[in-house]
C-alpha cells in the first residue's frame, strides 16, 4: 500500500488486526501440516480448541528440537497472538479483543494534544531498564512536566515520557508525549551516550500511561470474549512482557496483558528467561520461530542471547512470514523429522 492507503493501514485500530490476522494466518498454515506440536487446531470455534499464534512481536520456543513448542511469547500486541495459541482465548475472540484494543488506542493517541505524542527507539548502551527509567523521570522533570499520568487533556502542558520497550543492551524505546519525547532524545545524546535515535512510524503512544483509558476497556472486552476459566492451564506457558516471568494459568495472563497496556515490554528479560528455561529442560541449543511479518525478533534474539557455556552453541532462531519462508520451514521439518505425524500418518 501507499499514499492515503498505506497512512490507513498505519492506524493502530487498522494496523493491529492486520498484524494479528497475518500471524493467525502463517501459524495456520504451520498447524495445517503439523508443525508445531502441543498447540490447539486453529478452528476459530472458540475454547481451547481454537488458536493463534505470532505476529512480528511473537516468538514460539521450540521445546525439543522435534517441532514441539515449549514455550511460548510475544512482544507487545504479538503477546495477545501468544496467549490465543497457548488457548488463553479462541482465535475469534482474540480478534475482537484486538480490535477493541486498537479502536481505543487510537481514539486515545487522537484526543491528546491534537496527537501530540512519539515514540523513539534510542541506541546506546542499556544494560538495565532502570537507567532508562532514570532518563525518562529526568526528561520529564526537566520539561516541568508530571510523571506517570494517566490524565488525558487537550493543552500542551501535560508531559509524559516513558519506556516502552527494554529490547536489547544496544535498545530502549521511549513513549509518550512529544515534548517529552523531544527532551529525552536531547538528554540521552548528551549525557547517555546515545549515538542514534529514530523515530517510531506509529500513531500511538503505546506502553505509557497515556494509553491508561485503554486498559479497562480492554479488560472488559476479555471479560465479554472469555470462554475458558480463570484457573485453566495454557497449552504451552507464556513468558510475560511486564515481568519476564513465566505464567500457566489463564487468569494470570490475561490480567498481565491488560498490565502491559501501560507498561513497559521487558523483552531482555523475556529472552533471558526463555533461554534459561530451555537449558533447565535440558535443551542446551533451542530454536525460537518468529510467526508474523518482519524480521525484528529474529534479529534481536541473534544478536542479544550469548553462546551456551557448557556446549558453546547458540540458539538456532528462524524467522516465519511468507508463503516461501512457510514452504521452506516445513521442507525442513520434513527433512529433519520435525512435524507431527503419527503411527497412522496423519
Amino acid at each position: 500500500a501507499d499514499g492515503a492507503a498505506a497512512a490507513t493501514l498505519r492506524r493502530t485500530s487498522n494496523a493491529q488486526p492486520a498484524i494479528f490476522a497475518h500471524s493467525m494466518a502463517v501459524l495456520a498454515c504451520l498447524a495445517e501440516e503439523g508443525f508445531l506440536v502441543g498447540l490447539p487446531s486453529l478452528d476459530g470455534r472458540g475454547g481451547s480448541n481454537s488458536c493463534s499464534g505470532g505476529s512480528r512481536d511473537v516468538s514460539s520456543h521450540n521445546g525439543d528440537g522435534k517441532g514441539n513448542v515449549g514455550l511460548l511469547m510475544g512482544h507487545s500486541l504479538g503477546e495477545f497472538s501468544a496467549a490465543a495459541a497457548a488457548g488463553c482465548f479462541s482465535l475469534r475472540h482474540t480478534a475482537r479483543i484486538v480490535r477493541a484494543r486498537g479502536e481505543s488506542m487510537q481514539r486515545v493517541a487522537d484526543g491528546f494534544c491534537g496527537g501530540k505524542t512519539a515514540m523513539v527507539a534510542l541506541l546506546g548502551r542499556w544494560d538495565s531498564l532502570e537507567k532508562a527509567q532514570e532518563l525518562c523521570a529526568r526528561a520529564v522533570d526537566q520539561s516541568g512536566g508530571k510523571s506517570g499520568s494517566s490524565r488525558i487533556d487537550e493543552s500542551s502542558a501535560m508531559v509524559v515520557c516513558e519506556v516502552a520497550n527494554w529490547n536489547s543492551g544496544t535498545q530502549v524505546v521511549v513513549s509518550g508525549s512529544k515534548s517529552g519525547v523531544d527532551q529525552a532524545v536531547a538528554l540521552a545524546k548528551a549525557e547517555y551516550g546515545v549515538r542514534r535515535a529514530m523515530q517510531l512510524d506509529v500513531s500511538a503512544p503505546f506502553h505509557c500511561s497515556l494509553m491508561a483509558p485503554v486498559e479497562p476497556i480492554v479488560r472488559r472486552s476479555m471479560e465479554k470474549e472469555v470462554v475458558v476459566g480463570a484457573r485453566a492451564r495454557l497449552h504451552a506457558p507464556m513468558v510475560m512482557n511486564v515481568d519476564g516471568r513465566i505464567e500457566e494459568e489463564c487468569g494470570r495472563v490475561r490480567d498481565l496483558l491488560c498490565a502491559q497496556t501501560v507498561g513497559s515490554v521487558n523483552w531482555v528479560a523475556c529472552m533471558n528467561t526463555a533461554v534459561e528455561y530451555a537449558r533447565q529442560h535440558g535443551e542446551r541449543s533451542p530454536t525460537f520461530i518468529e510467526l508474523g511479518p518482519g524480521k525484528v525478533l529474529k534479529g534481536l534474539i541473534a544478536r542479544e542471547v550469548h553462546e551456551d557455556p557448557v556446549t558453546g552453541t547458540k540458539p538456532h532462531v528462524l524467522s516465519v512470514g511468507t508463503a516461501a519462508e512457510v514452504d521452506a520451514i516445513l521442507l525442513q521439518a520434513q527433512d529433519e523429522g520435525w512435524l507431527g505425524i503419527g503411527e497412522d500418518g496423519r
